[in-house]
């Protein structure tokens, strides 16, 4: 009797002596801002649909594994008429923004010209929110920035025109400057293209080459994807929140976010800190599980915010 008593007491001490541990190195989670921890965000962009952007600048992008936005005019360029435009482009993983029909709208015209492009768009797009570009000069968009902001509500659009870069005939070294600068102050930054190699404000395809290379040679640092990826990715990572809770075999991270999830919806990436003795972790959010390394004493990994736990719990060893 004395022995079983002893048994059942050393078990009761391994239990929660394990448990004290957990609880004393492991459950603090931080939300990373950018996906796989990566410092930055860039989205590319293209205006007007042009022949030059389909010669010359998509087969780069994609030779490279890169996407972009490419803000189309319907009425322009073919586009109507164009299985590049309307299937291939949304097929290879490129954006398709708002542009107007024929690049230019007035305080009359605008209603009626965003709606149409909006009918024609997001069937390609298979997205409920569309990316917006108005179209310049200033006189191209002769609306008030009262119809302007209440047709981006009527029709679920997502404005670029704040800080956004645009070439205007930067070298290959200016262009860089602007990677290195993004990437240290770890922000978002939108740059905007037009011909590549030819059309009108183009960029010469040495320059352009140059500076794709660059992006494509930064990619653990800096995630270049399109434009409404980045803005559904901040307004998400912005509004959430994790908590973390130790139990007697792992760690249960609840993951949830204020954002509407009809509009925004993305995976997270998280850094929980594990016990030192673990070498990997088996990391489970409903019927999809991973296995990842512990490195530094912690595993990062991707989460869906909602009502659906996260469980971390040591992998077996081989």
């Amino acid at each position: 009797m004395l022995r079983l008593l002893a048994l059942v007491f050393c078990l009761f001490l391994v239990t929660h002596v394990r448990a004290f541990a957990m609880t004393a190195d492991a459950g603090t989670t931080e939300i990373l801002r950018w996906p796989g921890g990566r410092q930055a965000a860039l989205a590319l962009m293209f205006d007007d649909n042009l022949p030059s952007q389909q010669a010359n600048a998509v087969p780069l992008l994609i030779k490279h594994g890169l996407s972009a936005t490419f803000y189309v005019n319907p009425d322009r360029n073919g586009f109507r008429t164009s299985t590049f435009w309307q299937r291939d482009l949304p097929q290879a993983g490129f954006e398709l923004g708002v542009h107007t029909l024929n690049h230019r709208a007035t305080e009359a015209s605008a209603p009626a010209d965003i709606a149409a492009c909006v009918a024609l768009l997001r069937p390609l797009a298979g997205t409920r929110l569309l990316s917006f570009a108005r179209p310049g000069p200033a006189s191209a968009w002769a609306v008030s920035p009262e119809t302007t902001i209440a047709l981006l509500e009527q029709h679920d659009l997502v404005s670029r025109d704040n800080k956004l870069l645009m070439y205007t005939g930067q070298t290959t070294a200016q262009l860089d400057s602007w990677i290195d600068d993004l990437i240290r102050k770890g922000e978002a930054l939108k740059i905007c293209f037009h011909g590549v190699d030819g059309d009108h404000h183009s960029v010469s395809m040495p320059v352009f080459t140059a500076f794709v290379e660059r992006i494509a040679a930064r990619k653990e640092a800096l995630w270049s994807t399109w434009h409404l990826a980045i803005h559904v990715h901040e307004t998400v990572q912005a509004q959430a929140t994790a908590s973390a809770k130790v139990t007697a075999d792992g760690i249960l991270v609840e993951l949830t976010t204020r954002a509407d999830p009809t509009l925004y919806s993305c995976l997270l990436t998280l850094r929980t800190t594990v016990p030192s003795a673990w070498a990997s972790c088996r990391v489970t959010q409903g019927k999809r599980t991973t296995i990842v390394s512990v490195e530094h004493g912690a595993v990062q990994y991707e989460a869906q915010p909602g009502t659906v736990a996260i469980e971390l719990r040591e992998a077996a060893k081989p």
